[in-house]
């Protein structure tokens, strides 16, 4: 009788003795399988927050008679209208673009006179932002037309500055300086009585 307590006490103990080593383990086993859903919950909430939005902008840039850029039709206070389609994806912007010169003054590169004539200028720009600041680089080109018919310029390219303000609701706006050059090799020839202006309005979607 009391080899069998005994032996009874010793298999209790022994299961008791399992049962205290199997816990820590399950409990290792649940923390960092918890541990693992927390992460993975911590990473999609990042993707969820992270800004991804689209925008439609109109807008309007005043253009200057470049002193550098000679075949650009623009004579100074040239205005152009524009419309944007931009794509953010949090601080990185792409935004297509339109502007739309309906009367030029300035004269083409041969000297002739610009005037009754039209340009417009499709452009892909990218823009880095940073709180209410974006700055970046596009590529555009030119077509001018007039009654005699019209021609495209070769690709040249911008330089852009500005800020972007967000108002209540889905609507923004910003305000850009831009400085455009035929090569990449003009920029360092900076002349700042060649920047030009521009302001959208954007609603968000």
């Amino acid at each position: 009788m009391q080899y069998l307590c005994k032996n009874g006490s010793e298999k209790r103990l022994a299961r008791t003795k399992r049962v205290d080593m199997i816990s820590p383990m399950k409990t290792n086993k649940i923390l960092h399988c918890f541990g693992l859903i927390l992460g993975l919950a911590v990473a999609a909430s990042r993707v969820a927050l992270a800004e991804v939005s689209q925008s439609f902008d109109v807008g309007a840039k005043q253009h200057r008679d470049h002193s550098k850029f000679e075949a650009l039709p623009y004579g100074d206070g040239d205005l152009a209208y524009s419309v944007a389609y931009e794509y953010r994806d949090n601080d990185a912007l792409w935004q297509l673009a339109c502007d739309l010169t309906p009367d030029l003054t300035g004269s083409d590169a041969s000297g002739a006179s610009a005037e009754g004539r039209y340009a417009v200028s499709p452009q892909l720009n990218l823009l880095l932002l940073d709180r209410v600041f974006q700055g970046g680089a596009g590529v555009l080109s030119t077509y001018t037309h007039s009654d005699s018919g019209g021609d495209w310029m070769d690709l040249y390219w911008q330089l852009i500055l500005g800020i972007r303000l967000p108002l209540p609701g889905a609507i923004s706006v910003q305000a850009n300086a831009y400085y455009v050059f035929e090569r990449w090799g003009d920029a360092a020839d900076f002349d700042s009585n060649n920047i030009e202006f521009g302001a959208y309005v954007g609603y968000k979607f």
